[in-house]
């Protein structure tokens, strides 16, 4: 699982975030360090606390499992 977010962003924080939300060890995290020069400026600092996570599923049940994650976090906003 890889987890994309902005220089000023904690890392730990975002780590426990996907593996509380996801229920997925945090040892499989790894953490990018993403910086958007055309972006720069533009978009308040706190806009992606937890930053973007990126999944790679190769099993259709559980591709369904965590559409079900994504849409019970929409509920939850």
């Amino acid at each position: 699982m890889g987890i994309r977010i902005h220089p000023n962003i904690k890392e730990q924080s975002v780590i426990n975030f996907w593996a509380k939300v996801t229920d997925i060890p945090k040892e499989r995290f790894r953490i990018t360090h993403q910086i958007s020069r055309a972006s720069k400026r533009k978009r308040p600092v706190n806009s992606l606390p937890y930053g973007t996570l990126r999944l790679n599923v190769n099993s259709r049940q559980k591709f369904q499992q965590i559409k079900g994650w994504i849409e019970g976090l929409i509920r939850q906003t």
